[in-house]
């Protein structure tokens, strides 16, 4: 397995372990600042329409980027700022606002983190890698969804939302390290590999 995906896989880690979190206890938070169920409804389709139409308009634009890992990472780090931004919700109007953020910050990391995992995935090894993917795309979401449901339980919503944004953050942190040690080990490479001028 390449370097790159191994980083990915980690990095995603973080972040299905974090969204995992507060997924199944959604609705309950929403009735808490004052929404029902069609509040709900309504601020998880703000969501998912901003993302989808922004994932049209910036999947064009990330097709021409040289370092996709930047749009990669900075997609990540708004979305810590999103989770840190749940803290702040008081009513169904800011909800809706968070939730268009996460849904913008989704739409620039999405197309470049599938097209990353298609240029990292190995030949020959193309379903076990992707089992890998999709393996802890259920099993960490699963873990997660218990020790959410119990911090807020225990501790409330704000302890909660700032627990996803930290563990986001650090998937951020650390993912621009790996990605920065990895690109400097590309370089060694390359001039390790250069055809030495002869001398005249």
């Amino acid at each position: 397995m390449k370097i790159g995906l191994k980083i990915m896989l980690f990095i995603e880690a973080l972040s299905m372990f974090s969204g995992g979190l507060f997924f199944p206890i959604y609705a309950m938070f929403v009735e808490q600042v004052g929404g029902n169920i069609l509040d709900a409804g309504l601020a998880a389709s703000a969501f998912l329409i901003s993302t989808g139409v922004l994932v049209f308009i910036i999947s064009r634009w990330e097709d021409r980027m040289k370092h996709q890992e930047k749009m990669y990472l900075l997609g990540y780090l708004l979305t810590a700022f999103g989770y840190f931004g749940y803290t702040f919700v008081t009513n169904r109007m800011e909800l809706f606002m968070v939730q268009i953020f996460l849904g913008m910050s989704s739409a620039i990391y999405i197309p470049v983190r599938d097209s990353l995992f298609t240029k990292f995935i190995d030949r020959h090894h193309e379903a076990s890698e992707w089992g890998d993917w999709e393996g802890e795309a259920y099993v960490i979401p699963a873990i997660a969804a218990v020790l959410g449901a119990a911090v807020a339980f225990e501790f409330g919503f704000k302890s909660l939302f700032i627990t996803m944004s930290v563990i986001t953050f650090i998937g951020f942190f650390l993912g621009y390290k790996m990605f920065s040690f990895k690109a400097k080990v590309e370089m060694a490479r390359k001039l390790k590999h250069k055809p030495k001028s002869k001398r005249k």
